[in-house]
């Protein structure tokens, strides 16, 4: 994923954040409440988690180290000639995260190791043990890509109570300010001759002098922060002139902290507070500036940069953490339209293909898909007819980019060709829409071949599931829907039915509270009403959040600027962030 963003934004961020897994042992399940929120499923990680979390641990610090170098080099590559990056990590890790640091960036760019104090309620032993000082600190690695990076390192007042406590008198015209810092030298700085001297009728009002030059109090008397009222003279501090109290970097402020009931909360297991996300934001970018996370987990970095306004990019390998980082964003007033992208082989990294060089790693790929497929290589000379499988042939799509309408077109005229009438496409990723337009592409090929499209299992990433045989491919979840015209020129989209498919494997990893309605499967769904055949533009959306579980299946209404034809895009996200989309043709009537 990193390898692709270089490509465009090498030397151009300015601001990275990232919180990795550093915990063996973890647990990564999470419950999603469904439907109505009344009942709820348990998810474990997917298979695809799972192996990506065994591999980083498999050798214990070694392979974490073998894992991380590469991501320290893309990182390091990424930064701009100003940038900063802070490193989230706990104890157990932070020594070898820093030294790898120091071999990227060098040990002068090392600028903090700061440490969070988690309350109890999100630290895992965070009580007092046996034998062990309770553990309830982070660390969080500062490093700086050179000298000019940006740093602000004091803070605003925190709270309506603190601002009037510290600020407790009001001008005629509204502007907070105390008294509290004198215009005179105190006693115990003793006399100083070069500050005696009589200023606007007062001359030596304490035996020490003033504390500022006659130059400085003729500035502060301009600007109304010196005011004399008959005899009395005040030096004025106002709020709004006010930069904030330096900070450290021991950060122990409970309101760093998420708490259990916050609003703030996804359920995400690993979520952390907007507030700490805040501080480092404002500290080391400035409005405009583009702010890392490549691993976002619950979305927190892209929403309070979003609310900050900088500009943001936000990596994930799961696809829950894309959802619900997607339904965060949606929910800020006025958030900035932003892309949802597949970067890579994000999920196929970790897939080991014997053999070297692109052709005989292709082969070997297609065949073992082949085989799992209980399917045999096809004989002839074929570029888009892979295997067969009874009477039906068989496509396999690549590793690292989704199947496309034009390799499935290609496929069908190879099937004609070779007689077979039904075909099975199997890939990890299928092009937006090509479920709901195999009509189409079939009828547009003159062919009576069925196409059936079978996602490749994320379980076969895992040798020991293959070992023991049974690898089932399903077919993709189907949505229906129909346009509904409102008037002349106005329509809306009707969900009309949605039936998952939820295999074993998924079953398996649920609890037994499977819903029996097949729209409490979706989470969300988005409609773009005027799809230009390349970038969805998502022009209206539903979905459900924990307050709010109900979950429209009519979209508002939106209205056409002329009558020509069109094409709408509706795109579904179940509960685990599965996607499905279907296109519809539409002309004004």
């Amino acid at each position: 994923m990193l390898s692709s963003l270089l490509e465009e934004f090498a030397g151009k961020v300015d601001l990275i954040y990232i919180d990795p897994p550093f915990a063996t042992g973890a647990d990564f399940s999470y419950t999603v409440p469904i439907g109505d929120g009344t009942s709820d499923v348990t998810k474990l990680p997917s298979m695809m988690e799972e192996v990506a979390y065994r591999d980083i641990w498999k050798e214990g610090a070694s392979s974490y180290v073998e894992w991380f170098a590469p991501i320290a080099k893309y990182l390091k590559a990424s930064l701009s000639r100003a940038g900063s990056l802070y490193t989230h990590c706990d104890p157990t890790v932070s020594h070898y995260l820093k030294l790898l640091f120091d071999h990227e960036f060098g040990e002068a760019q090392f600028a903090n190791e700061i440490s969070w104090r988690r309350t109890a309620s999100v630290a895992k032993g965070s009580q007092h043990q046996a034998k062990q000082w309770g553990n309830n600190t982070d660390n969080i690695l500062f490093f700086t890509n050179g000298q000019d990076h940006t740093l602000v390192a004091t803070e605003d007042l925190i709270d309506e109570d603190e601002v009037i406590r510290k600020f407790p008198k009001v001008t005629e015209d509204g502007r907070r300010y105390n008294t509290a810092t004198p215009v005179f030298s105190s006693k115990s700085m003793g006399a100083r001759p070069n500050l005696c001297f009589e200023w606007r009728g007062f001359r030596n009002p304490h035996p020490s002098g003033w504390r500022l030059s006659r130059e400085r109090l003729d500035e502060e008397y301009a600007a109304g922060r010196i005011v004399i009222q008959g005899t009395k003279i005040e030096r004025r501090s106002f709020l709004d002139d006010y930069d904030g109290v330096p900070v450290g970097d021991n950060w122990a402020e409970s309101r760093l902290n998420l708490g259990s009931v916050s609003h703030e909360r996804t359920g995400y297991p690993t979520q952390k507070p907007e507030a700490l996300l805040e501080r480092i934001i404002r500290a080391s970018s400035k409005p405009g500036d583009l702010v890392l996370d490549c691993f976002v987990g619950s979305g927190t970095t892209a929403a309070v940069a979003e609310k900050l306004g900088r500009r943001w990019i936000a990596v994930d390998i799961g696809r829950f953490a894309i959802q619900t980082t997607r339904k965060r964003l949606l929910d800020i007033p006025g958030c900035r339209p932003f892309e949802v992208q597949n970067l890579g082989h994000y999920e196929r990294k970790y897939w080991q293909i014997p053999g070297a060089g692109g052709g005989d790693s292709v082969r070997h790929y297609i065949q073992f898909i082949l085989e799992l497929h209980q399917a045999r290589p096809m004989t002839g000379q074929h570029q888009f007819l892979h295997g067969v499988k009874g009477n039906r042939g068989v496509h396999v799509g690549a590793t690292d980019a989704p199947v496309t309408r034009g390799e499935i077109v290609s496929a069908v005229q190879e099937c004609t060709e070779a007689g077979f009438t039904q075909l099975d496409v199997l890939g990890w990723e299928f092009e937006m829409g090509l479920n709901s337009g195999l009509p189409e592409i079939t009828q547009h090929q003159l062919t009576n071949v069925g196409v059936r499209l079978l996602r490749i299992p994320r379980e076969i990433l895992d040798e020991r599931n293959v070992d023991a045989g049974g690898i089932n491919f399903f077919e993709l979840s189907v949505a229906t829907a129909k346009v509904n015209e409102v008037d002349y020129k106005s329509v809306a989209v009707e969900l009309t039915d949605f039936m998952p498919v939820i295999d074993d494997y998924m079953k398996a990893r649920l609890s037994d509270n499977i819903p029996s309605n097949d729209f409490d499967w979706i989470d969300y769904w988005s409609v773009d009403f005027e799809y230009d055949g390349d970038v969805f533009v998502n022009q209206w959306q539903a979905y459900r959040t924990r307050k709010q579980r109900s979950l429209a299946l009519v979209s508002d209404p939106h209205e056409y600027a002329d009558d020509s034809p069109k094409s709408i895009v509706v795109k579904i996200i179940d509960i685990f962030g599965n996607d499905t989309t279907l296109q519809l043709e539409h002309t004004p009537s």
